[in-house]
């Protein structure tokens, strides 16, 4: 269904409903804070858009899914991560491919660049996951989430990026969340906020969409520097639909499904404060700009 005065493709073109896997990232620069949405068309495969600042959503290029053969039942992840070769900080966007490995894509402007294998982590098929990026004593790292036995297992990642020994670079976090209301059918957003003096991380935050059998809504969990602190579910998101993909950022603005008065699908943002509670900002913008 178009827009006939502006002629914009509407979320409903692009297939962003109840259970597309969702991600969401953004970048600060001097000059413009742009946020990007990455999403699973079923149809056109992985797909992303962006706003700079308040601006129009806008559709970008070279994220056509004969480039990245994206498995169907993969989950998506986002973050932004240091480039220790060209010491800028780079979006990335992680995935699965058709034979389950888990990939990765630096974004350079708004066209995806090349994808490479990320060795020593092989999540199980259709298994949710988040990144957030973690500060370890001034070098800006990447935190991966997944689920594993109704558990959350927690995978650091530090540069260079995309080089030959990646491998040597994944660490398992030894103070792993490791809490039994994480059920496999959870969908998994994180975000980290907050930096200490030496660029060390105060808060990480996961939270999880709980399944139809909780009849939906958020849990979260949060990390203070060094400790995961007892989750609990999130008021300020009950509405969230059951099986609903979840995306958040690093500016504390989460996304997920909601069914609003007219029984209609939104995707919807919420903010979370420093205590870690969630307040409505509104309905997402129901036009993306075409380029």
């Amino acid at each position: 269904m178009r827009d006939v005065d502006n002629n914009y493709p509407s979320w409903e073109d692009i297939n962003v409903k109840n259970g597309t896997p969702l991600s969401v990232a953004n970048e600060v620069r001097e000059d413009f804070f742009q946020t990007s949405l990455i999403w699973l068309d079923d149809k056109t495969g992985l797909q992303m858009a962006y706003q700079r600042k308040d601006g129009p959503w806008q559709l970008a290029d070279g994220w056509a899914s004969s480039r990245f053969p994206i498995a169907s039942y993969s989950h998506i992840a986002s973050s932004w991560i240091e480039d220790c070769d060209s010491c800028m900080r780079k979006e990335v966007a992680v995935f699965q491919n058709l034979d389950n490995d888990l990939l990765m894509i630096n974004r350079s402007t708004n066209d995806a660049g090349e994808a490479f294998k990320i060795s020593g982590n092989r999540p199980s098929q259709a298994s949710s996951f988040a990144c957030a990026p973690r500060w370890n004593k001034g070098v800006l790292g990447l935190t991966y989430f997944t689920d594993v036995n109704e558990a959350i297992q927690v995978v650091g990642f530090t540069p260079p990026l995309g080089t030959a020994d990646n491998t040597s670079y994944w660490y398992v976090d030894t103070d792993a969340i490791g809490n039994s209301v994480f059920p496999d059918s959870a969908d998994i957003a994180a975000l980290s906020y907050g930096y200490t003096e030496d660029g060390s991380t105060v808060y990480t935050q996961a939270l999880l969409t709980q399944p139809q059998s909780d009849s939906g809504g958020v849990w979260t969990v949060r990390r203070k520097e060094n400790f995961w602190q007892s989750g609990s579910p999130l008021d300020g998101m009950s509405d969230v639909l059951s099986y609903s993909a979840i995306a958040a950022n690093q500016n504390r603005r989460v996304y997920a499904m909601i069914e609003n008065e007219a029984g209609n699908l939104e995707l919807f943002e919420w903010e979370l404060d420093d205590l870690g509670d969630a307040t409505a900002v509104g309905t997402v913008s129901t036009t993306i700009m075409g380029n």
